[in-house]
This record gives C-alpha cells, structure tokens and sequence, in this order.
C-alpha cells in the first residue's frame, strides 16, 4: 500500500483540485484536467502495492466550502475501484478523513447521498459506509442495521 497526504485546504476550485493531484501523483503533462482524466490517471499508477491510500487532512474545509468536489472525490473514487475491480485488478484507492469534526459533522443528508452513490453503480465498498458513518454511530448493531438498510435497496456491499 502506498500512502499519500493531501491537504484539502489547497483544494479551493477545480483548477487547484488538479494541481494538487497532478503534483502529489505526477500525473503525465498531457493530464486532461478533467475528471474522465483524473480517473484514467489514477487507473493508470504505478504502485508498490495495489491500493493507494489517500489521507486527506482538513477535509471538513472541503466539504463546507467545495461540496461538489468533495462528491466528486467519492465517486469518483468509486469509479476508479469499479474499473480495477472489473478488470480483474482489485480495489486501487482508500479514502482516509482524519478529522474527528468530520465525522460529527456528517448526518443524514451523507447517508442520503451514500445510498444514492450505492443505486447509480449498484454497489458500495464497505470503507465508503465507514468513510461516511456519524462519530456517534459506533455500536456494531448500528452499523449491521445500516448495512442491513443498504442492502434492502438492493445495493451491493463489498
């Protein structure tokens, strides 16, 4: 596994959400800047193990300020797993939040937007329900019921 910090501070657009990409995992001169780019690069590393951890310091600015990109980095996410998981490589990229304020600060509305991530490709990995799982939901009959809830709209969990 391979580990990378990313100060989502420095994600202020979407201008600065490539330049910090394309800098922390060298992305090739011809990156196209855009998220069908930024996919095919992340499919595309070189790594010394097969999942990139992504650490993400500060994310709770991102999320307030940059909505869209925070959404953007979940799915996205997603779909670069799904593609590697397709080809028969395995899952490529692990999302970590370190900020506690996070956690607390994530609700319903997250939930919400979770499943609907979960119905567009059919399925959810399991560190994405953790990724977004209030701070106070930390008893393991809590979390088998909202995987319970999750899989009753059919949504797979990997």
């Amino acid at each position: 596994m391979s580990h990378h910090s990313i100060d989502a501070e420095d994600i202020r657009d979407w201008n600065s959400f490539h330049d910090v990409f394309s800098k922390e995992f060298s992305f090739p001169n011809n990156y196209n800047r855009n998220m069908e780019g930024w996919v095919q690069c992340m499919c595309d590393l070189e790594t010394q193990g097969s999942v990139i951890c992504i650490n993400f310091n500060n994310i709770n600015a991102l999320k307030t300020k940059n909505r869209d990109i925070f959404d953007a980095i979940l799915k996205y996410a997603s779909l670069v797993n799904s593609n590697q998981i397709s080809a028969g490589k395995g899952k490529k990229i692990a999302l970590s939040f370190f900020e506690n304020e996070l956690a607390t600060s994530l609700g319903r509305d997250d939930v919400k937007r979770l499943i609907m991530l979960g119905r567009d490709k059919g399925f959810l990995f399991m560190s994405e329900i953790m990724a977004v799982l209030p701070e106070s939901i930390t008893d393991r009959a809590d979390i088998k019921s909202l995987i319970e809830l999750i899989k009753d709209l059919n949504i797979e969990v990997k």
